[in-house]
């Protein structure tokens, strides 16, 4: 069983010409190197390639940047890569994904893996793993996030979440250092809350904080302390937030030196409409007073909508509603609380 290497559009435009990037000349040594590592007969390439026409097409009219004109210098492999791709089968290919790579790959057979480098991230290599995902759906797709680079670093770190979701491997990348230190506080007393906080630790992980859940009566106040973002989180009680909880951070608050830190808040209710917004609400004004930077995704980061925080419904009272169908939420809400963290303090 062979692995094959394919490298996407390592082209002086996409480089340091029209829509190069400094990530993207960041990464040019070490696709070298990986190319260097496999047998040339196992190593295949794509070109971004198109016409003087480009401007009137549909990619031009959304990218109304001119790249990759055939036979211009922008279109060419930088030549160092070109070099050592010499002796392998190069895909021109007018889009992101290339059809006709997919298709003699698979026709090939014999393949345990197959790995993807090169540019950029989000548009080319994300089109290319998924299709050949599509084509050989047994077959191991992975993709080197050290040797690509998105048009934004934003962009490269969303596509490789991407990727991950659809079972591509992603190697190589930075995700699993513990950037930033996170707390999650709660009160709880069915144990919805906790769980509603155990999702949104999660969700950090992912993201790749440090993070520890608390409840009020273990809460480690050192590594509060010491941690840049603090979630607080209660159970819904006649459209507040729990005796317990607002008692602690009283008298808490400003041991705990909170002042800087960045702030949030989650909820779980019984009913549909027992008040949790004013719960979460109560706690970001909390957060407010002791100086903390208060934290909403809202609508600037698209679907789904935050707008304020999380809120789960037990399902204990109403039959249509399940704690687990609010899972997916809390977890984005805690991946992009903690990437919030790290652009400020990380």
């Amino acid at each position: 069983m062979r692995r094959i290497l394919v490298v996407i559009d390592m082209q002086n435009d996409f480089i340091d010409g029209s829509l190069g990037t400094r990530e993207a000349e960041a990464i040019v040594e070490k696709v070298k190197a990986k190319i260097s590592a496999y047998p040339p007969d196992a190593v295949y390439a794509t070109m971004d390639t198109h016409g003087k026409d480009y401007l009137n097409t549909q990619e031009g009219q959304n990218l109304p940047v001119a790249h990759c004109i055939k036979g211009t210098e922008g279109w060419k492999i930088r030549p160092d890569i070109a070099a050592l791709l010499k002796d392998a089968k190069i895909y021109e290919k007018p889009t992101f994904g290339s059809t006709a790579l997919a298709k003699d790959l698979k026709a090939a057979g014999d393949i345990e893996e197959i790995e993807l480098v090169g540019l950029c991230t989000d548009i080319c290599v994300a089109s290319n793993a998924l299709l050949l995902k599509a084509a050989m759906p047994e077959v191991k797709i992975s993709v080197d996030a050290s040797c690509c680079a998105g048009v934004t670093p934003e962009k490269h770190a969303a596509a490789l979440e991407t990727l991950r979701s659809c079972q591509i491997n992603v190697t190589g990348s930075p995700k699993t250092e513990k950037l930033v230190k996170l707390s999650v506080v709660f009160d709880t007393h069915t144990g919805n809350t906790r769980q509603a906080a155990e999702w949104i630790a999660e969700g950090m992980d992912r993201a790749g904080a440090q993070v520890r859940c608390f409840t009020l009566d273990s809460v480690d106040m050192d590594y509060v302390r010491s941690s840049c973002g603090v979630v607080f989180g209660s159970p819904t009680y006649s459209a507040l937030m729990t005796s317990d909880l607002r008692s602690w951070l009283q008298g808490n608050a400003q041991n705990l030196k909170l002042g800087g830190k960045l702030g949030g808040a989650f909820a779980t209710q019984q009913y549909s409409h027992g008040g949790a917004e004013l719960v979460i609400q109560s706690l970001l004004e909390l957060e407010l007073v002791y100086g903390m930077v208060c934290y909403s995704s809202g609508g600037a980061m698209g679907r789904p909508v935050i707008h304020i925080g999380p809120i789960g419904i037990n399902g204990n009272k109403e039959a249509f509603s399940s704690l687990d169908n609010y899972r997916e939420y809390f977890g984005i809400y805690g991946e992009r609380f903690a990437k919030k963290a790290a652009e400020l303090f990380g």
